[in-house]
Parts: C-alpha cells; sequence; structure tokens
C-alpha cells in the first residue's frame, strides 16, 4: 500500500497475491474500520463506481 500513493483498488491488490477481489476489498474494509487505510469513491464513465483505498498519513 506504500507504493500506491494515489490508491489502489481491490482487484489491484489481489491481483499480486492470488486473492479474489471480494478477498480483498473483505480485508481493506477491516483496514479502513480500524482506521488504517481510507476509501474514496472512484466514479467512471461507466458501470458501478469503485472505492479507492490509500493508506492514512
Amino acid at each position: 500500500m506504500k507504493q500506491y500513493r494515489d490508491g489502489i483498488t481491490a482487484e489491484e491488490v489481489g491481483k499480486p497475491i492470488g486473492a479474489s477481489r471480494t478477498t480483498s476489498r473483505r480485508y481493506l474494509e477491516y483496514l479502513v474500520s480500524i482506521s488504517q487505510v481510507t476509501a474514496d469513491i472512484l466514479y467512471g464513465s461507466v458501470g458501478r463506481p469503485e472505492r479507492m483505498y490509500k493508506l492514512k498519513r
């Protein structure tokens, strides 16, 4: 997470570790709940918005 200063999506977290987007999001949401990470909504042009996760500073 430290190397992604602009944020990272759950899908991007899951790819290198071989976890599904759902599993990655569960862990990321846990980090949000203990105030280690923040989550912002990223709206694209089509489809559902994605959550962008960033480490708290």
